[in-house]
């Protein structure tokens, strides 16, 4: 159930990260901020889900 509520919450991060992606895109020096916020909620996820 842990591991359910934790895909969960990934899947919502992603889908705000790529909804704020195309809100902002117009704005070009947001844009190497946010795919830097992106990679790190990935890498976040990615080594919590190899930790377990």
């Amino acid at each position: 159930m842990r591991q359910w509520l934790k895909d969960f919450i990934v899947a919502i991060l992603a889908i705000l990260l790529f909804q704020l992606r195309g809100f902002l895109v117009s704005f070009g020096m947001v844009i190497p901020l946010l795919l830097c916020a992106t990679l790190a909620v990935l890498v976040m996820a990615l080594y919590e889900s190899v930790k377990d």
